[in-house]
């Protein structure tokens, strides 16, 4: 039994849906960074700290990924031409083990729903490319829809309000310690992914 499906049964029988977040649980992203300073001819870190000055921006939907590609050639002096969202995408990695969980879960009547920090455009495309399950979710919350982040509690004020279910009925499953703890907070279980 996967580290998902003993933490579904602990909370049992008080949890009716599970909230997954995607990046780092469903799937790994990280494998586009390091593949796109490559393709700058820059240190990775010194890329990795730009994307991390835009990353709530383009989750919130107030900046497009593409944008953000043009405004870190500029930051770096380069003129390096890609589809930002492809070439990242390309980079992705679904995790098997949490598939197989998502899926044993809905067979066994919990609901699922997505809660995730996203850019826009990701989710459509990861769902045709089999990156994220398609399944029956109850309720996908996305922040670039709404234009909130985790760990903002508002996100998962609206998130339960979404869901239709009591705070105390609802399980996140997450990758980030900060979640997990704001989720706690906002009267939900939580669950510490680590892949």
């Amino acid at each position: 039994m996967s580290e998902i499906l003993r933490a579904v049964e602990t909370y049992r029988p008080q949890i009716k849906l599970v909230y997954f977040d995607l990046g780092g649980v469903v799937f790994n992203f990280s494998g586009g960074l390091p593949a796109m300073a490559k393709e700058m001819k820059v240190p990775e870190g010194d890329f990795v700290s730009v994307w991390r000055s835009y990353d709530d921006a383009i989750c919130k939907g107030e900046l497009t990924p593409q944008e953000f590609w043009r405004l870190a050639n500029s930051h770096f002096n380069t003129h390096v031409e890609l589809d930002f969202l492809s070439f990242w995408m390309d980079h992705f990695v679904p995790i098997g083990n949490t598939h197989e969980s998502m899926r044993e879960i809905h067979a066994s009547g919990v609901e699922l729903g997505i809660l995730t920090n996203i850019y826009p455009g990701v989710y459509e495309h990861a769902v045709q490319r089999g990156i994220i399950p398609d399944l029956p979710y109850h309720a996908i919350v996305r922040s670039c829809d709404i234009g909130l982040v985790k760990p903002d509690p508002q996100i998962f004020r609206y998130a339960a309000e979404k869901s239709g279910f009591d705070p105390r009925e609802v399980l996140l499953i997450d990758d980030r310690s900060e979640n997990t703890e704001a989720a706690n907070a906002a009267g939900w279980s939580s669950f510490q992914f680590s892949p």
